[in-house]
């Protein structure tokens, strides 16, 4: 088994890792305390690269996420238990004007209409109840100060334990 690699640091090696039994007939057989060391070092280079392949992949898969989020054309707020937007993707930025660091921390309501806010509020609550909410068309303000028609619509984000973490909603 041969297996090159790069760190971090961006410096290359390789590791080659043979069967303890085929190097038997070299002029001097191992010792026992040898062997078992070397399997023990195997052992610990083998999870070593199981972890990082792991690593690679989780890194690849938050790559290409982040790729799409940050491709899409509407935009996706997500919200936690008290209806507080915690992310909001970057096409906030194209299709309200507002820079995510103005939405963060306001409820999505705040954004809305003054007509609009209660419809808006009821959405968020059917959301973070459990529910799946109704398509919804609502007037929101961009970051100019006008006031653009969206369809509004939302689903319940659950943790691992099948609980309600907060809600995704979709403009």
């Amino acid at each position: 088994f041969r297996s090159e690699f790069t760190t971090a640091a961006g410096k290359r090696g390789a590791i080659e890792v043979v069967d303890l039994e085929s190097v038997a007939q070299a002029e001097e057989p191992f010792l026992r305390d040898e062997h078992a060391l070397v399997e023990a070092v195997a052992e610990m280079l083998t999870a070593h690269f199981d972890r990082e392949t792991e690593d690679q992949a989780r890194r690849f898969s938050e790559s290409r996420l982040r790729q799409i989020t940050e491709s899409m054309l509407d935009m996706v707020v997500q919200i936690d238990n008290e209806g507080v937007i915690q992310y909001v993707s970057s096409s906030s930025l194209s299709k309200f004007g507002f820079s995510a660091e103005a939405v963060l921390g306001h409820k999505p309501s705040d954004f809305s209409h003054d007509e609009d806010q209660e419809p808006f509020d009821r959405l968020v609550h059917a959301v973070l109840d459990g529910g799946v909410a109704e398509r919804l068309e609502l007037r929101v303000r961009k970051a100019d100060g006008t006031y653009v028609s969206i369809e509004a619509l939302g689903n319940p984000l659950r943790n691992d334990s099948g609980g309600i973490a907060g809600g995704i909603l979709a403009f």
